[in-house]
């Protein structure tokens, strides 16, 4: 079984047909405030902002540095158990704190069905769901908190509703939100999962939601993705609910669809789409202020990074394109075959990603050059983390610890069929698997 999160093959997702965009406007902002949650997240960056990059502009619009810090408040906890997406920060940069190298089994939970996407975690607490339509909170002992199991809202008093399937949830603000395959979005009460508010956002939600700051009565908004009717392969749309209470600040006009999670970085939004092209959008109303072409055949239907002005994908072609949104250029790409829509893991200096060959591959994230490759002999490597000098990703029913530097195998463990992609919370390694088992590892004497 495949992950949700990494999506199926971009033939049927992304229309061959849809490439061409013209190109978008600039953008004029440097954006280094997603450094600086992971360095409160994590404890690996450290802020070294210069005062003449600052403050930051929406257009006319102009932020501080102050207001952003505010804003973005509700998403970083002090020290490493926050974990509020399932690829770490809001950024998918997918950079979280260390984890050992050899770690033991501390314990293990049972969801009594599958896990395919990644738990996420925040104040003292971790969140998962399962495809019944159970979600589970658990303590970092691994004892359940609280459980709900949702089903859809019922249309038809003739047949018995359906289960909801969600995608991996996100944490902020003592909430946790999570979005259905059916386009309703929840938001729960982290310490005892009862509902704050319910919404439908009118279409089927394509990726996970992820979190972005200074919006609405909540301080803070969840951006979801969505497409078009089922079979259309033609138009999507963004939404940004209010975190207080799901009401919608911005909904955008119909563009190309797009499949794969967006990232989050300060004032903008960057994501790929069906037409080739990296897209970047204003996180105040959902406008678009730059966009560049990544060539034929390198239609995204996965997830991006983001990480100063520099965005990180992959493509239909099996490409890794590095794309400059300020200059509005594809700065370098790395050839691949197949296809590459999993979503790399991006620190200082290297770019780490996972491809469809089984191959683990480090770059220079300067110029894409390559400094090493790891075989897992899997059919997939998922989503890989960078954890402190280590890298931590899942192939098939194995994870793997690699040296950052190397690339070489430190410790690996099989433990199912299928993996969702990894999380790591407090210093713990968690591995979710689609028999439903939830294991976490870490130090013995933890």
């Amino acid at each position: 079984m495949r992950s949700w999160i990494r999506l199926r093959s971009g033939t049927d997702r992304c229309d061959a047909a849809s490439r061409a965009v013209g190109a978008g406007r600039t953008e004029n902002t440097q954006h280094l405030l997603s450094m600086l949650f992971r360095s409160l997240n994590v404890g690996r960056w450290l802020l070294a902002v210069g005062y003449s990059a600052l403050p930051f502009f929406y257009g006319a619009r102009r932020l501080t540095v102050a207001c952003l810090l505010l804003a973005f408040g509700a998403f970083a906890h002090a020290g490493n158990e926050s974990f509020p997406t399932w690829r770490g920060d809001p950024s998918l940069a997918g950079v979280v704190g260390a984890v050992p190298d050899e770690p033991v089994r501390l314990w293990e939970f049972r969801a009594g069905a599958p896990v395919i996407a990644a738990p996420v975690a925040g104040d003292g607490m971790i969140f998962l769901a399962n495809r019944r339509g159970e979600v589970f909170a658990l303590d970092l002992a691994g004892n359940r908190k609280w459980s709900r199991k949702f089903t859809e809202t019922a249309t038809d008093t003739n047949t018995p509703p359906a289960s909801l399937s969600f995608v991996s949830p996100v944490y902020a603000g003592k909430t946790l939100v999570l979005a259905a395959a059916n386009g309703e979005v929840l938001a729960l009460n982290a310490a005892d999962g009862q509902t704050k508010w319910r919404v439908s956002i009118g279409g089927k939600v394509q990726g996970s939601p992820n979190l972005v700051g200074g919006m609405g009565k909540a301080g803070w908004g969840v951006v979801v993705v969505w497409g078009a009717a089922a079979g259309s392969q033609a138009q999507g749309f963004l939404t940004c609910l209010d975190g207080k209470d799901g009401a919608t600040l911005w909904k955008t006009e119909p563009f190309v669809r797009t499949d794969g999670t967006i990232a989050v970085q300060a004032d903008r939004i960057a994501f790929g789409a069906c037409d080739a092209t990296i897209h970047v959008r204003s996180v105040t109303d959902g406008t678009e202020v730059a966009s560049v072409w990544l060539g034929d055949e390198n239609q995204v239907a996965g997830g991006v990074a983001i990480a100063g002005d520099l965005v990180f994908s992959g493509s239909r072609s099996g490409a890794l394109h590095a794309v400059d949104v300020k200059r509005r250029t594809n700065a370098w790409t790395v050839a691949g075959s197949g296809e590459l829509f999993t979503i790399p893991a991006v620190d200082e200096d290297l770019v780490v990603y996972g491809a469809g060959n089984g191959k683990v591959h480090a770059v220079k994230r300067t110029d894409g050059k390559a400094v090493w490759a790891f075989d897992t002999r899997g059919g997939q490597a998922e989503s890989p983390l960078i954890a402190g000098s280590r890298v931590v990703v899942t192939a098939d029913g194995t994870v793997f610890i690699l040296d950052r530097a190397t690339g070489k195998k430190l410790w690996s463990k099989t433990l199912g069929d299928s993996l969702a992609p990894p999380a790591v919370v407090g210093g713990m390694l968690i591995v979710a698997s689609d028999d439903g088992t939830v294991a976490a590892y870490g130090k013995k004497d933890r």
